[in-house]
C-alpha cells in the first residue's frame, strides 16, 4: 500500500513539475516572442522586421539631414512604384507545375529546372531592383556618412562570421 502511494506521489510531483517547466517557456514565449511570426525579430539578434529594413536602419544612424530623408523617402518610393509586379496567372501556373511534380510517380528533371530557373529569374531581378535602390540611396551619403556606413557593414560582417 506505501508503494503504491509512492508512486501516486511521485507521479503527481512529475506531472507538476512538468507542467510548470511547460508553463515557464509559455511565458517566456508569449513576454519575449518565441516564435517567427511572435515577434522574436524584436529581441535584437533578428531586427530586420522585413523586407528593405535593413538599409533604413542602417541609416538611421547616420544622422541623415532632412533633405537627405526626404531624397530617401523619394528613392524609396519609386523603387516601390517601378518594382516589378508578379504575373498572377503565371505564379499559379509554376504553382500547378509543382504540385505536379510532386504528384508525379516519377520525378521530372527537366521540369524541376524550369520551376528552379524561373525562380533565379525572378529572384535576380529583384536583387538587381534592390541593388539600384541602394546604389541611389548610397549616391546623396557624404563622405563622412559613407565612412560610417562602411564602418558598420565591416562590424556587421564581423560579427557574422564569428557567429561560423
Amino acid at each position: 500500500m506505501k508503494t503504491a502511494k509512492r508512486v501516486v506521489l511521485a507521479s503527481v510531483a512529475a506531472v507538476a513539475l512538468a507542467a510548470t517547466a511547460v508553463a515557464g517557456v509559455a511565458a517566456q514565449d508569449k513576454n519575449y516572442g518565441g516564435g517567427y511570426y511572435d515577434g522574436h525579430h524584436k529581441q535584437g539578434k533578428h531586427d530586420r522586421g522585413g523586407r528593405g529594413h535593413d538599409i533604413r536602419k542602417m541609416l538611421r544612424s547616420l544622422d541623415l539631414s532632412d533633405e537627405q530623408k526626404q531624397q530617401v523617402r523619394d528613392i524609396m518610393t519609386q523603387a516601390r512604384d517601378n518594382r516589378v509586379k508578379p504575373d498572377i496567372e503565371a505564379v499559379k501556373l509554376q504553382m500547378e507545375k509543382r504540385q505536379q511534380l510532386l504528384e508525379s510517380p516519377e520525378f521530372n528533371s527537366e521540369l524541376a529546372n524550369e520551376l528552379i530557373q524561373y525562380r533565379q529569374t525572378r529572384m535576380a531581378e529583384r536583387q538587381l531592383q534592390q541593388m539600384q535602390t541602394h546604389h541611389k540611396i548610397y549616391q546623396i551619403l557624404t563622405a563622412e556618412q559613407k565612412q560610417k556606413l562602411a564602418d558598420r557593414k565591416a562590424q556587421k560582417m564581423e560579427r557574422m562570421l564569428d557567429k561560423f
